[in-house]
């Protein structure tokens, strides 16, 4: 993680290769987020869900992911 947010431009053409998008794209969704590792709460859920409905929206995958569903509650 500290790799990916002091490396940006290397991580930038990475993710668009394998992810087979454009540079633009990916740089836009890097430059908004800091890669950490911390709880789950429903703040981040709701926004991995938002990611989820776009990547089935533009059919970058095939089934629809209810997110809540794969989250371990380790209380």
């Amino acid at each position: 993680m500290k790799w990916a947010n002091k490396n940006t431009p290397a991580l930038t053409k990475k993710m668009s290769k394998e992810l087979k998008m454009s540079k633009s794209v990916i740089k836009k969704m890097l430059n908004r987020r800091t890669f950490k590792i911390s709880a789950m709460n429903s703040e981040a859920i709701k926004e991995e869900q938002d990611i989820s409905n776009q990547f089935y929206a533009y059919k970058w995958i095939k089934t629809k992911v209810v997110i809540k569903n794969h989250i371990a509650n380790l209380k």
